[in-house]
């Protein structure tokens, strides 16, 4: 229980981080997503964008599972309520935007094999 509470106070301390790091991977997802459809351009393969995926959907939930963790007694403080929107969003987006995305994808690299 020592180790929880440290780690507590640990999140606690970059709580007011934790919303600029979902928007930066917001932009990076907004980015890619603008260039994939608007332009066409593959920056990157398909499977490093699913490791990205898994990797931010991964990195929120241990981080709400450790914040809002139900042994504790919780008083939510002024940006908990932005951590959990936030968090909501970007796994909303992760979860329904990159799975069209794939899907999409592999129907463009089957296209351009074919074409090749």
């Amino acid at each position: 229980m020592i180790h929880l509470n440290k780690l507590e106070n640990i999140l606690d301390t970059l709580s007011p981080y934790y919303v600029v790091l979902i928007t930066i991977f917001h932009i990076l997802n907004f980015l890619y997503i603008i260039l994939f459809s608007l332009f066409g351009i593959v920056i990157v393969e398909q499977i490093y964008i699913k490791y990205y995926s898994r990797f931010t959907q991964t990195f929120v939930c241990l981080f709400l599972i450790i914040k809002f963790h139900p042994f504790r007694k919780h008083v939510l403080k002024d940006g908990d309520s932005t951590i959990i929107f936030a968090s909501a969003f970007i796994l909303l987006i992760n979860l329904g935007l990159f799975q069209y995305m794939n899907v999409n994808m592999q129907t463009i690299e089957s296209t351009l094999n074919e074409i090749v």
